[in-house]
């Protein structure tokens, strides 16, 4: 029997951490079903921007994915900075 493909996923990176996963099968549109501890007996499907055939590149893109996520959570403490300074807006649901 040959050795399976094995690809570092960051499907779940932030969360789980960066999984290194056999690969069960390839479909056509570019994405990878892989053994997945805990998933069903065949596997997860994942991206091909989540698959990566080395380290380096999956460390990568976990950081990326870490800068996008800080991105957004200051713009989320933002508007809820807003909110505790001005209050909450009230609309009338009769006035539409």
């Amino acid at each position: 029997m040959s050795k399976p493909n094995m690809v570092y996923v960051t499907r779940y990176a932030l969360t789980d951490g960066i999984r290194r996963c056999a690969v069960r099968s390839t479909y056509t549109s570019g994405r990878l079903c892989v053994v997945w501890p805990g998933a069903s007996s065949y596997g997860i499907d994942v991206d091909k921007e989540d698959a990566h055939d080395t380290l380096d590149a999956a460390q990568a893109r976990a950081k990326e994915m870490a800068r996008k996520k800080l991105k957004s959570l200051a713009k989320q403490a933002a508007k809820l900075e807003k909110i505790a300074a001005l209050g909450v807006k009230v609309h009338d649901a009769e006035a539409s």
